[in-house]
């Protein structure tokens, strides 16, 4: 909604107590300990260093041992403004604060957090809410806070628009287009000087970012740049999506009836709001409307302009003075009022005398290289200029589009929360048409989970347990938090830290109650099982009588059905350990055992779930052999010629590393045939890569790398941006073999065979920079596969057999790799237009070396290395790049997999 503040929480008032029970003539059990664990619910993960410290970032890093009050190290960061155009001029300039992660499944994210307002801090929610560091109100210190995001991936708190916390500039939105805008030229700024090309993006926030999160998603899908804004999936708490009426007027008397005894009002006012609601077509439109499946678009709602229709503020106020300390952003909360660090602890300011409000210090600015500022949590002037953000609210607008587009879209929402109330938030989803239907078609029922956990500190306790409940439905998951209210993170922040696993991919369901991904997919655990009935049936079959072909297929299988074994027997140790914990009557001294065992266990799950859906993964079928590597200068002239000779020293000497043996079967640059100096501007090259498994090895290097760097030739210094393709092809032997089975060559139907009379030869005389041979003699040969127009030409070697062989050897190459793409590409339509899962061709770019940076950045697997002298080297830091992209290609092709399994039963049906 327009015009209200996100602001800070009061403590939950039963989750603390001051006295002893003893006082009451009480005991308690005690409770019985916990064994420590490194992070909450995930398996502890190796860390990966940091390569974000360099020449551009130096003036943005943060002493994590300086931060002032903190009595530990926070860890990596870096903050600082960044303007919101490339404009020289520009003086609008947004602050950040940002964490690298060091879980190395997050070397590929990048995760905006965005808190409300419009006009409030995002450094509310670092230091409330999801940072590395906490300072809650009603607390002595600041603490380490376990359930920080920085856990699970990259993390970046912004304060936006231009008007709020830190920011500089004068604001100019008039609207939520104007918000984006300006965000998308501080984020293009922001990728570029961390070297975040390529990365998935994730937006999150709470409150009034239901406005800033779906309209800024909805503009990065639109700039059609995912070397910029590659958003991945959003999720937003408490969101703002609607008009006052849906969110607040209409669901507030029956908010009041579920949660009766927090707001105490007596019979006679309780009569008069619910004769009110009535009257003001408040009742109606909730039983009506708020069903599942939706009965259709909903009506213009009522007025509630209409004297005796805002119920919304006269409940606020009636609960007021009931309780002084009545908060509308957790309305658990009683008095006293506790003391805020950042002077917003519940429904209004307070800063007792002599206190002071963290961010406002100046020794606390300067150690976050923060401008001299009088910081405001929630900015007091305006953020919008005119009448305010003129935009309709996102649920009316752009948040359908946003969720198609989406890989997920996730609303979370605190029960406890009555500035914006969670019925008013479904009234919203039931109105919304995504993805070829309106609303849910089912109310929301399933059960929300969070992981029985071990504790680090009383400073930092959170509940577990069965904590909501949850729906998905057409890439839109709702989920209710029972005890939270309007910050779910501050309020819940185990339970926000499994919803981001689960926005993050770490987890399938929010429903499992394992701690890591140990329910496979449906579709994988199916399959797995199938293979598995194959196996048992085809061993059945050779202890009768033994079968050359059968054996092999067994072999094959062997793999899935041990893990498969494996995997489901460690899946029903853990459950038995999840239920021992779950369940009430188990005694202390089992479940300090049970618990104690968790993390061994998951470490195990976790395992072998990641071994069996890898197991599943067909082997592909030129993955054996040997290899040519092609390469072949794109756009940038010279320079592209020049770079494509770099790419191909980079390749030999990863293969002299590796002890595989190359030979050139083809070069053509502009010096002559194969003269191969460093200089040398390639205008064609091929490699032959020998040794079994060298296709496996290096056929994700395929597609366009890309340089940016200052030519030789370039007078004013200018940094030019060239391309080279590289083609990585399967190398097959001479003759096919009866071996080869289905990939023989004298097969029509393998992608092996060529028919020799579709193929034209033609012999001619070498041409070159002279010397002997060269135009002396016709040793040059051409071939041409004429149904495909598929041409090869080779006139390396002085002998025309030699350069008929090696011709063939490459034409046979390329025909079954168009072939086998071919294929590939009609399943990939397939699949867009039965599930919407594409596949990514080679002619995509793929990987950018930055000279000036001294950068090296995969697109694909979003991996930065700084180190392009020891990758042009073919050294260590080339391995981790091309290590990262195979892990990248594996999560793709379980993607696919999933995508023909839903293909298949989509099909069926």
């Amino acid at each position: 909604m327009h015009g209200f503040t996100c602001l800070n929480l009061l403590a939950i008032a039963c989750l603390a107590a001051a006295r002893s029970p003893r006082h009451v003539g009480k005991t308690v059990p005690e409770i019985a300990p916990r064994a420590r664990i490194d992070t909450p619910f995930a398996a502890h993960v190796e860390k990966r260093a940091s390569s974000y410290l360099n020449a551009n970032t130096t003036k943005f890093a943060v002493n994590g041992t300086g931060i002032p009050d903190v009595n530990f190290d926070i860890g990596e960061s870096y903050a600082g403004l960044l303007p919101i155009s490339s404009a020289l001029n520009e003086t609008r300039q947004l602050y950040f604060w940002f964490f690298p992660s060091e879980n190395p499944a997050a070397a590929d994210e990048i995760t905006i957090w965005l808190n409300g307002g419009p006009g409030c801090s995002s450094l509310e929610g670092l230091l409330q809410e999801n940072g590395p560091f906490l300072w809650q109100y009603g607390t002595f210190a600041p603490v380490k806070n376990p359930y920080t995001w920085v856990n699970l991936t990259n993390m970046v708190w912004v304060e936006q628009p231009v008007g709020t916390g830190f920011s500089q500039g004068t604001p100019t939105a008039q609207d939520e287009s104007d918000v984006a805008s300006q965000f998308l030229g501080f984020f293009k700024n922001f990728v570029d000087t961390f070297a975040l090309q390529g990365r998935k993006v994730y937006i999150t926030g709470e409150s009034y970012a239901g406005y800033y999160v779906p309209y800024i998603a909805d503009a990065m899908f639109n700039a059609n740049d995912t070397e910029y804004y590659n958003v991945e999936s959003i999720m937003v708490y408490d969101p703002s999506t609607s008009t006052d009426v849906v969110e607040r007027q209409i669901p507030a008397v029956p908010f009041v009836d579920y949660w009766a005894p927090l707001f105490s009002l007596n019979e006679s006012f309780m009569t008069d709001i619910h004769n009110r609601a009535e009257a003001c077509g408040y009742t109606a439109f909730l039983n009506d409307y708020l069903v599942f499946p939706p009965v259709g678009p909903l009506p213009s709602p009522p007025n509630d302009t209409v004297p005796g229709c805002d119920l919304w503020t006269d409940i606020y106020y009636a609960a007021s003075a009931v309780n002084p300390c009545f908060d509308i952003y957790q309305i658990a909360t009683t008095c006293p009022l506790l003391w805020d660090v950042l002077g917003f602890p519940g429904s209004f300011n307070y800063v007792p005398a002599g206190a002071s409000i963290y961010f406002n210090r100046s020794d606390v600015q300067s150690a976050i290289n923060a401008p001299p500022t009088n910081w405001e949590e929630c900015s007091t002037g305006p953020v919008f200029v005119g009448d305010g953000d003129t935009s309709p609210p996102s649920g009316l607008s752009v948040l359908p589009s946003v969720i198609e587009r989406t890989n997920k879209t996730i609303i979370g929402h605190g029960l406890l929360d009555y500035i914006l109330i969670a019925n008013g938030t479904l009234l919203m989803i039931q109105n919304m048409t995504w993805n070829g239907a309106q609303g849910f078609q089912s109310e929301p029922s399933d059960k929300f989970f969070v992981p029985y956990h071990s504790e680090l500190s009383y400073s930092t306790l959170a509940g577990a347990g069965v904590f909501g409940t949850t729906h998905t439905e057409r890439g839109l998951t709702f989920v209710t938090i029972n005890l939270s209210g309007h910050m779910v993170p501050q309020y819940a922040p185990s339970a926000a830290y499994r919803q981001m696993e689960f926005l993050l991919g770490r987890i399938d369901s929010l429903t499992q109650m394992a701690t890591t991904v140990t329910s496979m997919p449906t579709a994988f655990l199916g399959r797995a099982r199938s293979i598995a009935a194959e196996h048992a049936e085809l061993s059945k079959q050779l202890a009768k009588e033994f079968d050359t072909q059968k054996a092999r297929k067994v072999g094959e299988l062997s793999s899935t059905t041990l893990t498969l074994g494996k995997w489901e027997s460690a899946s029903r140790s853990l459950q038995e350990l999840q239920q021992l914990l779950s369940d009430p009557t188990t005694d202390s001294e089992l479940r300090s055992l049970a618990t104690e065992e968790l993390e061994a266990s998951t470490n195990n799950i976790q395992t072998l779930s990641t071994e069996l859906k890898a197991s599943l993964i067909p082997v592909h079928p030129f993955a054996h052999l040997p290899c040519l590597l092609e390469l072949r200068p794109g756009a940038g002239g010279s320079e592209a010629a020049l770079f494509a000779g770099d790419l191909l020293r980079m390749y030999q000497a990863f293969c002299k590393r590796h002890k595989l043996r190359t030979s050139i079967l083809k070069l053509d640059d502009a010096e002559g045939i194969g003269s191969g100096s460093d200089s040398t501007q390639i205008q064609e090259a091929v490699l032959e890569i020998e040794g079994n498994g060298a296709y496996g090895l290096l056929r994700c290097e395929a597609g366009v790398h890309r340089v940016q760097r200052v030519p030789a030739t370039e007078s004013k210094g200018r940094t030019h941006t060239s391309a080279v393709l590289v083609v990585v092809l399967p190398s097959f032997p001479s003759t096919g073999s009866e071996e080869m089975g289905e990939n023989s060559f004298n097969d029509p139907s393998s992608d092996y065979y060529v028919d020799p009379r579709d193929v034209r030869t033609d012999v001619m005389r070498a041409r070159g920079a002279g010397g002997q041979h060269v135009n002396t003699t016709d040793s040059a040969v051409r071939l041409t596969h004429v149904p495909t127009n598929t041409v090869v030409a080779i006139q390396d070697s002085r002998s025309q057999p030699k350069n008929r062989e090696k011709a063939w050897k490459l034409l046979r190459a390329r025909l079954a790799q168009a072939r086998r793409e071919a294929r590939e590409e009609e399943l990939a339509q397939l699949r867009v237009s039965i599930v919407g899962v594409a596949k990514t061709g080679r002619g995509d770019k793929i990987r950018t070396y930055n000279w000036g940076q001294q950068r090296v950045t995969d697109h694909r697997s979003g991996i930065t290395l700084h180190h392009l002298d020891d990758t042009l080297e073919g050294g260590d830091s080339l391995d981790k790049v091309m290590d990262s992209v195979r892990s990248w290609r594996t999560e793709q092709d379980l993607k696919t997999l999933a995508a023909d399994e839903e293909a298949a039963a989509a099909k069926s049906t």
